[in-house]
C-alpha cells in the first residue's frame, strides 16, 4: 500500500476508520484518515495489543488494496466493526508507515500523545472462549459484593473463571506482550480490558486482584490464592501501581524505567530504550531506529551520565543471552 506522507510538523497521525457491515463474515474494509494531534476532529480509540509473529496472516482491504495482518489484530479489527457506523481506531501496525524510518522515529516519539489523547484504550486479549465468559461474568458478581459472590457462584465455577487469569489470554497478554502495553496502559485515560464481546474496565479487574487476598476461604476455591502467587498477575498490579505514581505527578527516572521493562519482550531490541521514553523523565533521547543498537544504548547511557551525573542507568542492563555465564 503507498502510504501518503504525514505532515511531521502538525503531529498528524493515520486513524483506521474501518467501514460498518452486517455481515460479521465479510471482508473488513477501511479507509485511512489524517489528522493533527494538535486538533483531533474524530475522536479515536487505541488498540494495545500483541502483535504476534504467526505465520498464518490474514487479509483487510484498504481502497483497492489487500494488506495482510496478523491473527490477533485481525480478530480485534472484526470485533470492533459496527453493522451501521464507522469506528475510528489507532493501531500501530497499520497506522504507522513500519517501512518508513523517519516516520516510524516521529511516529514513536508522539506516542504519548496518541494514547493520552486517544477517547479510551482498548486492552485487546484476543477472541472469547468459555473460560473468558465465565471469567468476566466472574468478576460482574466480584464488583456487585461479596454476599452475592457467596450466592451466585460454586469453588467449581471459581475456578473456571481463575483459570483464564493464569492458564489463557489474560496470561498470555501480559507473559507474551511488546514492552510497548505498559506505556500503552499507563498513559490511557480510560483503559477497558476486552476479550471477544466481554470487558471490564482496566482499574476494576485491578481492583478485582487487589481484593482476592481479603476473600474469606469459604467464599471463593484454593484457585484464587493460585492467581494471588502467578508471576503475570503480580505484574498487573504493578502497572496499576506506576499508573497511580504517574497520576500523582511521580515520574520514574531512566534506569527505573529500563528496569521494569527488562523482563519484558521486545522484538526490536531498540525499544527497551524507545518503548518507556514516555513514561520515564523528560530527556533529550529521540527514537533514530536507523542507528545500530550499540549506538542507541552508548547514547542513551551518555545522556544520563550528562543529566544525572551518574551510573545508574548501568542498572538498567539485562545480560544478553548470548553472553556466556
Amino acid at each position: 500500500y503507498p502510504y501518503k506522507p504525514l505532515n511531521p510538523t502538525e503531529d498528524e497521525i493515520r486513524t483506521l476508520a474501518i467501514l460498518p457491515s452486517a455481515d460479521p463474515e465479510s471482508e473488513i474494509h477501511y479507509i485511512f484518515i489524517h489528522q493533527s494531534l494538535k486538533r483531533i476532529k474524530a475522536p479515536y480509540a487505541a488498540f494495545s495489543y500483541v502483535w504476534g509473529q504467526s505465520p498464518t496472516v490474514n487479509t483487510v482491504y484498504i481502497e483497492d488494496y489487500r494488506l495482510s495482518v496478523q491473527p490477533n489484530l485481525f480478530s480485534a479489527l472484526k470485533s470492533w466493526r459496527d453493522k451501521e457506523d464507522v469506528v475510528m481506531v489507532w493501531a500501530d501496525a497499520l497506522c504507522i508507515n513500519q517501512s518508513d524510518i523517519p516516520e516510524r522515529n516521529t511516529q514513536v516519539a508522539l506516542m504519548a500523545v496518541i494514547y493520552r489523547n486517544a477517547a479510551r484504550v482498548w486492552m485487546w486479549l484476543g477472541e472469547a472462549s468459555d473460560d473468558s465468559d465465565l471469567a468476566f461474568e466472574f468478576f460482574e458478581i466480584i464488583l456487585r459484593g461479596f454476599h452475592q459472590l457467596q450466592n451466585s457462584t460454586t469453588g467449581s465455577q471459581c475456578d473456571e473463571a481463575m483459570s483464564f487469569l493464569v492458564d489463557s489470554k489474560y496470561d498470555r497478554y501480559w507473559r507474551a506482550f511488546r514492552l510497548w502495553i505498559v506505556q500503552e496502559v499507563i498513559l490511557a485515560t480510560e483503559a477497558f480490558t476486552l476479550c471477544g464481546s466481554k470487558g471490564i474496565m482496566w482499574r476494576q479487574l485491578v481492583l478485582i486482584l487487589e481484593m482476592l487476598p481479603t476473600f474469606p476461604v469459604d467464599q471463593v476455591s484454593t484457585a484464587a490464592g493460585q492467581v494471588i502467587k502467578h508471576s503475570q498477575i503480580s505484574y498487573t498490579t504493578q502497572v496499576a501501581r506506576l499508573t497511580d505514581r504517574r497520576r500523582q505527578g511521580e515520574v520514574l527516572a531512566i534506569h527505573e524505567g529500563l528496569i521494569f521493562g527488562r523482563s519484558r519482550n521486545a522484538t526490536e531490541p531498540r525499544d527497551y530504550l524507545y518503548g518507556i521514553l514516555s513514561i520515564v523523565k523528560p530527556n533529550n533521547v529521540k527514537p533514530d531506529y536507523s542507528k545500530s543498537i550499540i549506538q542507541v544504548f552508548v547514547d542513551s547511557v551518555c545522556h544520563s551520565f550528562e543529566v544525572d551525573s551518574s551510573a545508574n542507568v548501568l542498572m538498567g542492563c539485562k545480560r544478553s543471552r548470548t553472553s556466556p555465564p
